[in-house]
């Protein structure tokens, strides 16, 4: 990887490469995790068949019924809105347990992170997994300042926030590798993303069609949709980890311009 620019395909191959040669340990670190996300989904699922869904599946033929009349989507409405009125806890329940359902998700995605900067860098020894507190608070702090951002620029003719987004998209993992702070994380992001946005929306997009099929598949066979998220985060995870590697090793040659590694070749961590 040294002495290369950051190419799209190149950096997806090898990649795959080390993911190949690292195949049992991020296996095994890979199901843990899942297993973890899959408890949670289903305990969600099981919440809301049981408490919600038996309420509120007496009102789909009524909207049915409606097609595009309005006022009788209304008058349906209302009755979903007095159900709440009655049985108001069983809302309630439903949607802490939705929250926390979120917050798992937020926390898998972070602890695969971290897993696969420990593989990367051959720490086989200290393969941690979850972020402690004082990242997490990070995290979240640093991923709503990320989505103001972006929906701010979205605002601003999507272009913008767009741009914006793949710049500053690395935050998550320099605060974990890091343990960077908020605004430092961001403004890291901004500088090794520089000259590289086209590249990098290029990368993500190849990343998110390539999980198209697997979607399509689980659905045409009627197995939950959470199952792909089991199966291409982990793996985009990783590729953005190794990317986000080959990005921190570079700097831009202040004579001609060009981005130049300085990583090194034994461990993987960036020279100074």
């Amino acid at each position: 990887m040294n002495n290369r620019k950051f190419l799209i395909f190149r950096s997806i191959g090898d990649a795959f490469t080390m993911m190949s040669a690292n195949s049992t340990v991020l296996l095994k670190g890979w199901a843990f995790l899942g297993l973890i996300y899959s408890i949670g989904v289903l305990l969600g699922v099981m919440l809301d068949r049981l408490l919600i869904l038996p309420q509120i599946q007496q009102f789909m033929p009524m909207f049915q019924q409606c097609g595009t009349n309005i006022e009788c989507q209304k008058e349906v409405a209302r009755g979903v809105f007095a159900l709440l009125k009655t049985r108001p806890e069983h809302f309630v329940i439903t949607g802490i347990a939705l929250v926390c359902l979120m917050v798992l998700k937020i926390f898998i995605s972070f602890s695969f992170m971290k897993f696969s900067i420990h593989v990367y860098d051959g720490n086989s020894e200290q393969l941690g997994m979850f972020p402690s507190l004082v990242q997490m608070v990070k995290l979240i702090g640093a991923v709503i300042l990320w989505g103001a951002i972006f929906f701010g620029g979205i605002i601003l003719l999507i272009i913008p926030g767009i741009y914006w987004a793949v710049r500053l998209s690395f935050f998550a993992l320099i605060i974990i590798d890091k343990n960077a702070g908020i605004i430092e994380s961001l403004k890291i992001s901004w500088r090794i993303s520089k000259g590289k946005v086209w590249r990098l929306i290029g990368l993500w997009a190849i990343l998110g069609l390539a999980s198209l099929p697997i979607m399509l598949i689980l659905a045409f066979v009627g197995l939950p949709a959470f199952l792909a998220d089991i199966i291409t985060v982990p793996i985009n995870t990783f590729v953005g980890v190794f990317v986000y590697r080959q990005l921190s090793a570079m700097s831009i040659c202040s004579d001609c311009g060009q981005s130049v590694t300085r990583e090194c070749s034994t461990c993987h961590q960036t020279v100074e």
